[in-house]
Protein backbone atom coordinates (compact mmCIF):
# COMPACT_ATOMS: atom_id res chain seq x y z
CA UNK A 1 0.00 0.00 0.00
CA UNK A 2 0.84 3.79 -1.08
CA UNK A 3 1.99 6.21 2.46
CA UNK A 4 -0.45 8.13 3.54
CA UNK A 5 -0.97 11.38 1.17
CA UNK A 6 1.76 13.81 1.46
CA UNK A 7 3.12 16.08 -0.39
CA UNK A 8 4.59 13.87 -4.02
CA UNK A 9 8.67 14.21 -3.87
CA UNK A 10 10.55 16.74 -6.43
CA UNK A 11 13.78 15.75 -7.78
CA UNK A 12 15.32 19.05 -8.94
CA UNK A 13 14.42 21.95 -11.38
CA UNK A 14 14.57 20.95 -15.16
CA UNK A 15 16.58 24.12 -16.48
CA UNK A 16 17.57 24.95 -20.38
CA UNK A 17 21.04 24.07 -19.53
CA UNK A 18 20.20 20.45 -18.47
CA UNK A 19 17.04 19.55 -20.81
CA UNK A 20 15.96 16.40 -20.31
CA UNK A 21 14.31 13.75 -22.90
CA UNK A 22 11.01 11.65 -21.87
CA UNK A 23 9.40 9.34 -23.82
CA UNK A 24 5.91 10.46 -22.49
CA UNK A 25 5.10 14.49 -20.57
CA UNK A 26 2.13 14.47 -18.99
CA UNK A 27 0.59 18.82 -18.59
CA UNK A 28 -1.23 18.45 -16.30
CA UNK A 29 -1.18 16.31 -12.68
CA UNK A 30 -4.79 16.26 -11.71
CA UNK A 31 -6.83 12.84 -10.83
CA UNK A 32 -6.58 12.19 -15.04
CA UNK A 33 -2.97 13.36 -15.41
CA UNK A 34 -1.61 11.75 -12.61
CA UNK A 35 -3.36 8.11 -13.87
CA UNK A 36 -1.93 8.92 -17.00
CA UNK A 37 1.64 9.34 -15.78
CA UNK A 38 0.91 5.93 -13.91
CA UNK A 39 0.03 3.92 -16.85
CA UNK A 40 2.49 4.78 -18.93
CA UNK A 41 5.18 4.56 -16.44
CA UNK A 42 3.98 0.72 -15.79
CA UNK A 43 4.40 0.20 -19.34
CA UNK A 44 8.17 0.82 -19.05
CA UNK A 45 7.68 4.51 -20.26
CA UNK A 46 9.98 7.16 -18.68
CA UNK A 47 7.57 10.24 -17.94
CA UNK A 48 7.60 13.64 -17.07
CA UNK A 49 4.20 14.62 -15.00
CA UNK A 50 4.40 19.01 -15.24
CA UNK A 51 1.57 20.85 -12.63
CA UNK A 52 2.01 24.61 -13.24
CA UNK A 53 -0.28 25.29 -10.07
CA UNK A 54 0.16 22.12 -7.40
CA UNK A 55 -2.63 24.18 -5.31
CA UNK A 56 -5.22 23.68 -7.68
CA UNK A 57 -5.94 20.72 -5.50
CA UNK A 58 -8.20 22.36 -3.41
CA UNK A 59 -10.83 23.61 -5.58
CA UNK A 60 -14.44 22.66 -6.26
CA UNK A 61 -13.76 19.73 -8.83
CA UNK A 62 -14.97 16.07 -9.32
CA UNK A 63 -15.15 13.75 -6.15
CA UNK A 64 -17.60 10.73 -7.15
CA UNK A 65 -16.03 7.76 -8.82
CA UNK A 66 -17.95 5.32 -10.81
CA UNK A 67 -17.62 1.91 -10.51
CA UNK A 68 -14.83 1.67 -14.05
CA UNK A 69 -13.22 4.57 -12.17
CA UNK A 70 -12.42 2.46 -9.45
CA UNK A 71 -11.34 -0.51 -11.55
CA UNK A 72 -9.10 1.95 -13.72
CA UNK A 73 -7.20 2.89 -10.32
CA UNK A 74 -7.14 -1.22 -9.39
CA UNK A 75 -5.38 -1.81 -12.49
CA UNK A 76 -2.84 0.34 -12.22
CA UNK A 77 -1.86 -0.35 -8.90
CA UNK A 78 -4.13 1.56 -6.07
CA UNK A 79 -6.60 0.80 -3.86
CA UNK A 80 -8.06 4.21 -3.35
CA UNK A 81 -10.63 2.79 -0.15
CA UNK A 82 -7.50 1.62 1.28
CA UNK A 83 -5.22 4.93 0.55
CA UNK A 84 -8.04 7.35 1.62
CA UNK A 85 -9.46 7.08 4.87
CA UNK A 86 -12.05 9.60 4.63
CA UNK A 87 -14.20 8.28 2.00
CA UNK A 88 -17.59 6.91 1.65
CA UNK A 89 -18.87 3.97 -0.76
CA UNK A 90 -21.85 4.63 -2.80
CA UNK A 91 -24.46 1.99 -4.47
CA UNK A 92 -25.86 4.13 -6.98
CA UNK A 93 -28.14 7.31 -7.21
CA UNK A 94 -31.52 8.11 -6.29
CA UNK A 95 -33.74 10.72 -8.07
CA UNK A 96 -36.43 13.14 -6.13
CA UNK A 97 -39.03 14.55 -8.64
CA UNK A 98 -39.83 17.48 -9.03
CA UNK A 99 -43.86 16.50 -8.99
CA UNK A 100 -43.13 15.64 -5.41
CA UNK A 101 -44.02 11.83 -5.80
CA UNK A 102 -41.71 8.87 -4.56
CA UNK A 103 -38.08 8.58 -5.16
CA UNK A 104 -36.65 6.75 -8.25
CA UNK A 105 -33.44 4.29 -6.92
CA UNK A 106 -30.96 3.47 -9.67
CA UNK A 107 -28.81 1.22 -8.13
CA UNK A 108 -25.21 -0.06 -10.23
CA UNK A 109 -26.51 -3.50 -9.73
CA UNK A 110 -23.72 -6.67 -9.72
CA UNK A 111 -22.67 -5.13 -6.20
CA UNK A 112 -20.76 -2.71 -8.00
CA UNK A 113 -19.68 0.32 -6.07
CA UNK A 114 -18.41 3.83 -6.40
CA UNK A 115 -16.67 6.61 -4.12
CA UNK A 116 -16.71 9.36 -2.81
CA UNK A 117 -14.02 11.38 -1.73
CA UNK A 118 -12.32 15.07 -0.98
CA UNK A 119 -11.22 16.22 -4.34
CA UNK A 120 -8.09 17.21 -2.65
CA UNK A 121 -7.50 13.52 -0.97
CA UNK A 122 -7.84 12.26 -4.59
CA UNK A 123 -5.10 14.51 -6.02
CA UNK A 124 -2.63 14.42 -3.74
CA UNK A 125 -3.28 10.45 -3.44
CA UNK A 126 -2.45 9.93 -7.10
CA UNK A 127 -0.24 12.55 -7.63
CA UNK A 128 2.43 10.93 -4.94
CA UNK A 129 1.53 7.18 -6.82
CA UNK A 130 2.86 8.59 -9.92
CA UNK A 131 5.66 10.27 -7.79
CA UNK A 132 6.39 7.57 -6.24
CA UNK A 133 7.26 5.20 -9.12
CA UNK A 134 10.41 5.29 -10.62
CA UNK A 135 9.65 6.12 -14.49
CA UNK A 136 7.56 8.88 -13.70
CA UNK A 137 9.61 12.62 -12.64
CA UNK A 138 6.77 15.00 -11.18
CA UNK A 139 7.62 18.58 -12.21
CA UNK A 140 5.10 20.87 -9.64
CA UNK A 141 5.41 24.09 -10.62
CA UNK A 142 6.59 24.00 -13.97
CA UNK A 143 4.10 25.99 -16.16
CA UNK A 144 4.03 24.94 -20.44
CA UNK A 145 3.70 28.20 -22.25
CA UNK A 146 4.28 26.72 -25.76
CA UNK A 147 4.90 23.33 -27.54
CA UNK A 148 7.01 23.34 -30.79
CA UNK A 149 7.23 20.33 -32.60
CA UNK A 150 8.22 17.87 -29.06
CA UNK A 151 9.59 20.28 -27.46
CA UNK A 152 7.54 22.00 -24.32
CA UNK A 153 8.90 25.52 -23.09
CA UNK A 154 7.95 26.71 -19.50
CA UNK A 155 8.84 28.86 -16.66
CA UNK A 156 9.65 28.04 -13.15
CA UNK A 157 10.25 30.14 -10.28
CA UNK A 158 10.76 32.92 -12.73
CA UNK A 159 13.07 31.30 -15.09
CA UNK A 160 12.42 29.29 -18.36
CA UNK A 161 13.52 26.21 -19.77
CA UNK A 162 12.55 23.64 -21.85
CA UNK A 163 11.97 19.74 -22.07
CA UNK A 164 11.29 16.58 -25.13
CA UNK A 165 9.33 13.76 -25.21
CA UNK A 166 8.02 11.43 -27.93
CA UNK A 167 4.80 11.48 -26.58
CA UNK A 168 2.86 14.46 -25.12
CA UNK A 169 -0.30 14.24 -23.20
CA UNK A 170 -2.93 16.83 -22.49
CA UNK A 171 -4.39 16.84 -19.08
CA UNK A 172 -4.45 20.41 -18.21
CA UNK A 173 -8.31 20.51 -18.37
CA UNK A 174 -10.73 22.88 -20.37
CA UNK A 175 -8.11 25.68 -21.03
CA UNK A 176 -5.37 22.85 -22.15
CA UNK A 177 -2.22 24.29 -23.80
CA UNK A 178 -1.56 20.74 -25.30
CA UNK A 179 -5.35 21.36 -27.07
CA UNK A 180 -3.91 24.85 -27.76
CA UNK A 181 -1.08 23.88 -29.56
CA UNK A 182 -3.40 21.97 -32.10
CA UNK A 183 -5.21 25.08 -33.05
CA UNK A 184 -7.98 23.65 -31.31
CA UNK A 185 -10.27 26.35 -29.11
CA UNK A 186 -10.49 26.29 -25.77
CA UNK A 187 -13.11 29.31 -25.70
CA UNK A 188 -16.04 28.19 -22.75
CA UNK A 189 -19.62 28.77 -22.75
CA UNK A 190 -20.92 28.89 -19.59
CA UNK A 191 -24.30 27.10 -19.12
CA UNK A 192 -24.90 27.65 -15.41
CA UNK A 193 -22.74 28.01 -12.18
CA UNK A 194 -22.26 25.37 -9.73
CA UNK A 195 -22.33 26.80 -6.19
CA UNK A 196 -20.35 23.35 -3.33
CA UNK A 197 -21.39 23.20 0.06
CA UNK A 198 -19.45 21.16 2.61
CA UNK A 199 -22.49 19.85 5.31
CA UNK A 200 -20.67 18.52 8.76
CA UNK A 201 -23.29 15.95 11.01
CA UNK A 202 -25.72 15.51 8.34
CA UNK A 203 -27.86 12.78 7.35
CA UNK A 204 -29.28 11.50 3.78
CA UNK A 205 -32.52 9.87 3.56
CA UNK A 206 -30.63 6.93 1.30
CA UNK A 207 -27.27 6.58 2.69
CA UNK A 208 -25.10 4.95 0.15
CA UNK A 209 -26.82 6.75 -2.71
CA UNK A 210 -25.94 10.05 -4.31
CA UNK A 211 -29.24 12.21 -4.16
CA UNK A 212 -30.11 14.41 -7.19
CA UNK A 213 -33.09 16.37 -5.76
CA UNK A 214 -35.16 18.60 -8.72
CA UNK A 215 -37.96 21.13 -8.01
CA UNK A 216 -35.35 24.43 -7.56
CA UNK A 217 -33.92 26.76 -10.08
CA UNK A 218 -31.74 23.99 -10.85
CA UNK A 219 -30.98 20.55 -10.02
CA UNK A 220 -28.70 19.60 -6.89
CA UNK A 221 -26.69 16.49 -6.33
CA UNK A 222 -25.70 15.26 -2.45
CA UNK A 223 -24.01 12.70 -1.21
CA UNK A 224 -21.35 11.43 1.30
CA UNK A 225 -18.08 12.67 0.90
CA UNK A 226 -16.96 11.18 4.43
CA UNK A 227 -18.16 9.81 7.50
CA UNK A 228 -19.31 13.20 8.91
CA UNK A 229 -19.82 14.85 5.89
CA UNK A 230 -21.96 15.80 3.02
CA UNK A 231 -20.94 17.38 0.12
CA UNK A 232 -24.18 19.72 -1.57
CA UNK A 233 -23.92 21.06 -5.02
CA UNK A 234 -26.38 23.36 -6.56
CA UNK A 235 -27.06 24.07 -10.19
CA UNK A 236 -27.62 28.02 -10.33
CA UNK A 237 -29.08 29.41 -13.49
CA UNK A 238 -26.30 32.81 -14.98
CA UNK A 239 -29.27 34.86 -14.03
CA UNK A 240 -28.91 34.21 -10.28
CA UNK A 241 -27.44 37.31 -7.94
CA UNK A 242 -24.09 37.42 -6.80
CA UNK A 243 -22.61 38.97 -3.45
CA UNK A 244 -23.86 39.46 -0.41
CA UNK A 245 -27.42 38.55 -1.80
CA UNK A 246 -26.23 34.90 -2.87
CA UNK A 247 -26.86 33.73 0.17
CA UNK A 248 -30.71 34.29 0.52
CA UNK A 249 -31.35 33.40 -2.93
CA UNK A 250 -29.79 30.41 -2.55
CA UNK A 251 -31.41 29.37 0.75
CA UNK A 252 -35.00 30.47 -0.70
CA UNK A 253 -34.77 28.71 -3.92
CA UNK A 254 -33.00 25.40 -3.03
CA UNK A 255 -34.49 24.70 1.20
CA UNK A 256 -37.91 23.28 -0.32
CA UNK A 257 -36.34 20.99 -2.32
CA UNK A 258 -33.59 19.60 0.52
CA UNK A 259 -34.20 16.47 2.42
CA UNK A 260 -35.65 18.04 5.95
CA UNK A 261 -32.25 16.74 7.70
CA UNK A 262 -30.14 18.98 5.40
CA UNK A 263 -32.08 22.05 5.95
CA UNK A 264 -30.61 23.00 9.17
CA UNK A 265 -26.81 22.50 7.96
CA UNK A 266 -27.50 24.03 4.59
CA UNK A 267 -28.58 27.13 6.35
CA UNK A 268 -25.41 27.22 9.35
CA UNK A 269 -23.35 26.95 6.31
CA UNK A 270 -24.26 29.39 4.24
CA UNK A 271 -24.40 32.06 6.96
CA UNK A 272 -20.80 31.15 7.69
CA UNK A 273 -20.65 31.90 3.67
CA UNK A 274 -18.86 28.60 3.54
CA UNK A 275 -19.10 27.90 -0.18
CA UNK A 276 -17.38 27.62 -3.21
CA UNK A 277 -18.31 28.36 -6.94
CA UNK A 278 -17.11 26.99 -10.01
CA UNK A 279 -18.53 27.57 -14.31
CA UNK A 280 -19.97 24.29 -16.20
CA UNK A 281 -20.58 24.38 -19.69
CA UNK A 282 -20.20 21.81 -22.83
CA UNK A 283 -17.93 20.57 -25.14
CA UNK A 284 -17.96 17.31 -26.79
CA UNK A 285 -15.82 15.19 -26.85
CA UNK A 286 -14.53 15.76 -30.36
CA UNK A 287 -10.93 15.82 -31.05
CA UNK A 288 -8.61 12.89 -29.05
CA UNK A 289 -5.36 14.76 -30.40
CA UNK A 290 -3.30 15.16 -33.54
CA UNK A 291 0.27 13.43 -34.88
CA UNK A 292 2.32 12.59 -31.10
CA UNK A 293 0.33 14.86 -28.88
CA UNK A 294 -3.08 13.46 -27.43
CA UNK A 295 -5.64 14.39 -25.21
CA UNK A 296 -7.53 12.92 -22.07
CA UNK A 297 -10.02 13.60 -19.71
CA UNK A 298 -11.19 17.87 -20.03
CA UNK A 299 -8.82 18.73 -22.83
CA UNK A 300 -11.06 15.94 -25.07
CA UNK A 301 -14.41 17.41 -24.03
CA UNK A 302 -16.80 17.77 -20.55
CA UNK A 303 -20.44 17.79 -19.67
CA UNK A 304 -22.48 18.74 -16.48
CA UNK A 305 -20.60 17.67 -13.43
CA UNK A 306 -24.77 16.61 -12.31
CA UNK A 307 -24.30 12.94 -13.59
CA UNK A 308 -20.74 12.55 -12.55
CA UNK A 309 -19.31 10.97 -15.50
CA UNK A 310 -16.01 12.88 -16.19
CA UNK A 311 -13.71 11.50 -13.83
CA UNK A 312 -14.80 7.94 -15.01
CA UNK A 313 -14.51 8.97 -18.76
CA UNK A 314 -10.89 10.50 -18.27
CA UNK A 315 -9.64 7.66 -16.41
CA UNK A 316 -10.62 5.27 -18.87
CA UNK A 317 -8.76 7.76 -21.35
CA UNK A 318 -5.55 7.85 -19.42
CA UNK A 319 -5.66 3.60 -19.59
CA UNK A 320 -6.65 3.32 -22.75
CA UNK A 321 -4.17 5.90 -23.91
CA UNK A 322 -1.05 3.86 -22.40
CA UNK A 323 -1.75 0.70 -24.78
CA UNK A 324 -2.23 2.76 -28.28
CA UNK A 325 0.50 3.87 -30.48
CA UNK A 326 -1.43 6.61 -32.27
CA UNK A 327 -4.04 8.80 -31.69
CA UNK A 328 -5.92 7.15 -34.73
CA UNK A 329 -6.21 3.72 -33.03
CA UNK A 330 -7.09 5.87 -29.28
CA UNK A 331 -9.70 7.63 -31.19
CA UNK A 332 -10.85 4.23 -32.57
CA UNK A 333 -11.27 2.99 -29.25
CA UNK A 334 -12.42 5.51 -27.02
CA UNK A 335 -15.13 7.16 -29.68
CA UNK A 336 -17.55 4.51 -29.55
CA UNK A 337 -16.43 3.66 -25.65
CA UNK A 338 -17.69 7.35 -24.92
CA UNK A 339 -20.63 7.67 -27.03
CA UNK A 340 -23.22 6.54 -24.94
CA UNK A 341 -22.12 8.45 -21.61
CA UNK A 342 -21.92 11.44 -23.38
CA UNK A 343 -24.86 11.72 -25.20
CA UNK A 344 -26.73 10.18 -21.85
CA UNK A 345 -25.15 13.02 -19.76
CA UNK A 346 -26.50 15.53 -22.24
CA UNK A 347 -29.29 14.22 -22.76
CA UNK A 348 -30.42 13.69 -19.05
CA UNK A 349 -29.08 16.89 -17.41
CA UNK A 350 -31.15 18.49 -20.19
CA UNK A 351 -34.82 16.40 -19.14
CA UNK A 352 -34.14 16.74 -15.58
CA UNK A 353 -33.26 21.14 -15.79
CA UNK A 354 -35.07 22.22 -18.36
CA UNK A 355 -38.43 23.53 -18.02
CA UNK A 356 -39.27 23.56 -21.40
CA UNK A 357 -42.74 21.92 -22.24
CA UNK A 358 -40.89 18.72 -24.05
CA UNK A 359 -38.46 18.01 -21.24
CA UNK A 360 -41.14 18.44 -18.50
CA UNK A 361 -42.92 15.27 -20.89
CA UNK A 362 -39.96 13.46 -21.22
CA UNK A 363 -38.97 13.81 -17.47
CA UNK A 364 -42.18 12.28 -17.00
CA UNK A 365 -41.31 9.42 -19.35
CA UNK A 366 -38.31 9.06 -17.86
CA UNK A 367 -39.66 8.54 -13.80
CA UNK A 368 -42.57 5.83 -15.18
CA UNK A 369 -40.11 4.03 -16.93
CA UNK A 370 -37.96 3.59 -14.39
CA UNK A 371 -40.75 2.98 -12.05
CA UNK A 372 -42.24 0.07 -14.33
CA UNK A 373 -38.98 -1.76 -14.14
CA UNK A 374 -36.65 -1.98 -11.31
CA UNK A 375 -33.66 -3.20 -14.14
CA UNK A 376 -34.57 0.07 -16.32
CA UNK A 377 -32.78 2.13 -13.13
CA UNK A 378 -29.93 -0.04 -12.84
CA UNK A 379 -29.58 0.15 -16.93
CA UNK A 380 -29.71 4.12 -16.72
CA UNK A 381 -26.74 4.04 -14.41
CA UNK A 382 -25.09 1.28 -16.60
CA UNK A 383 -24.77 3.73 -19.31
CA UNK A 384 -24.22 6.96 -17.12
CA UNK A 385 -20.72 5.22 -15.74
CA UNK A 386 -19.60 3.69 -19.11
CA UNK A 387 -20.35 0.46 -18.19
CA UNK A 388 -22.44 -0.50 -20.78
CA UNK A 389 -21.24 1.02 -23.52
CA UNK A 390 -24.07 -0.35 -26.24
CA UNK A 391 -25.26 1.81 -28.77
CA UNK A 392 -28.25 0.11 -30.03
CA UNK A 393 -29.89 -0.85 -26.77
CA UNK A 394 -29.55 2.88 -25.64
CA UNK A 395 -30.69 4.02 -28.59
CA UNK A 396 -33.72 2.06 -28.36
CA UNK A 397 -34.27 3.30 -24.68
CA UNK A 398 -34.02 6.74 -25.56
CA UNK A 399 -36.62 6.14 -28.49
CA UNK A 400 -39.42 3.88 -26.36
CA UNK A 401 -38.74 7.35 -23.77
CA UNK A 402 -39.65 9.46 -26.49
CA UNK A 403 -42.79 7.23 -27.40
CA UNK A 404 -44.06 7.32 -23.89
CA UNK A 405 -43.66 11.15 -23.41
CA UNK A 406 -45.46 11.34 -27.33
CA UNK A 407 -48.25 9.10 -25.76
CA UNK A 408 -48.62 11.00 -22.82
CA UNK A 409 -48.90 14.21 -24.91
CA UNK A 410 -51.40 12.51 -26.95
CA UNK A 411 -53.44 11.49 -24.41
CA UNK A 412 -53.46 15.09 -22.88
CA UNK A 413 -54.37 16.56 -25.67
CA UNK A 414 -57.41 14.73 -26.64
CA UNK A 415 -58.38 15.07 -22.60
CA UNK A 416 -58.00 19.28 -23.44
CA UNK A 417 -58.24 19.83 -26.64
CA UNK A 418 -55.49 21.54 -27.28
CA UNK A 419 -54.24 19.84 -30.01
CA UNK A 420 -51.76 23.24 -31.38
CA UNK A 421 -49.77 23.04 -28.15
CA UNK A 422 -49.56 19.37 -28.40
CA UNK A 423 -47.95 19.71 -32.00
CA UNK A 424 -45.68 21.85 -31.01
CA UNK A 425 -44.39 19.94 -28.22
CA UNK A 426 -44.19 17.02 -29.96
CA UNK A 427 -42.29 18.70 -32.99
CA UNK A 428 -39.91 19.19 -30.40
CA UNK A 429 -39.66 15.87 -28.67
CA UNK A 430 -39.47 14.69 -32.69
CA UNK A 431 -36.34 16.69 -32.90
CA UNK A 432 -34.61 14.76 -29.47
CA UNK A 433 -34.93 11.96 -31.49
CA UNK A 434 -33.40 13.62 -34.48
CA UNK A 435 -30.29 14.85 -31.89
CA UNK A 436 -30.11 10.82 -31.06
CA UNK A 437 -29.79 10.25 -34.32
CA UNK A 438 -26.80 12.71 -35.40
CA UNK A 439 -25.45 11.97 -32.22
CA UNK A 440 -24.90 8.39 -32.94
CA UNK A 441 -24.10 9.12 -36.59
CA UNK A 442 -21.38 11.39 -35.50
CA UNK A 443 -19.31 8.70 -34.06
CA UNK A 444 -17.66 8.08 -37.38
CA UNK A 445 -14.49 8.93 -37.88
CA UNK A 446 -13.76 12.13 -39.33
CA UNK A 447 -11.02 14.44 -40.89
CA UNK A 448 -9.58 15.93 -37.34
CA UNK A 449 -7.65 18.76 -38.97
CA UNK A 450 -11.05 20.18 -39.82
CA UNK A 451 -12.05 23.63 -38.09
CA UNK A 452 -13.73 22.73 -34.63
CA UNK A 453 -17.31 23.53 -34.76
CA UNK A 454 -18.25 25.59 -31.74
CA UNK A 455 -20.85 23.82 -28.79
CA UNK A 456 -24.18 25.96 -29.50
CA UNK A 457 -24.87 26.12 -25.76
CA UNK A 458 -28.54 28.01 -25.24
CA UNK A 459 -28.30 30.99 -22.50
CA UNK A 460 -28.90 30.82 -19.20
CA UNK A 461 -29.84 26.60 -18.50
CA UNK A 462 -27.06 25.36 -20.94
CA UNK A 463 -27.77 21.78 -23.50
CA UNK A 464 -30.93 22.69 -25.13
CA UNK A 465 -29.10 23.58 -28.34
CA UNK A 466 -25.81 22.40 -27.60
CA UNK A 467 -25.00 19.12 -30.63
CA UNK A 468 -23.55 16.22 -29.50
CA UNK A 469 -19.58 15.86 -30.57
CA UNK A 470 -18.78 15.70 -33.80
Amino acid sequence: ALPAPSPPPFRGPVTASVARHYDVAVVGAGPVGAVAALAHARRGARVALCEANPSSARRLAGEWLHPPAIQVLREIGIDLPSEIPEHARGQGFVVFPDDGSAPCLLPYGDGALAYSCRHQALVETLRLAAASHSGVEYRPGVRVRHIEGRSLHYTQNGSSGFLTADRIVGADGRGSIVRTSLGLSVARSVSSRMVGLLLPDAELPFEGYGHVLLGGPGPVLCYRIAPRHVRLILDVPLHGPAGRERAAFLWDGYADVLPGALRAPFRRVLSAGAFEGAANGVRGRRVYGRDDRFLVGDAVGYHHPLTAVGMALGFKDALCLAHCQSVAEYRARRRPASRVAELLAVGLYEALADSADEAVATRRAIYAMWRRRAAEGTRTMGYLACRDTRVVPFAWAFSRTIGRALRGLGGAAWRSGQWGHAGRVAGALLGRLRWLVVGILSGRAREESRPEPQDRVAEGRGVRAAPPSR
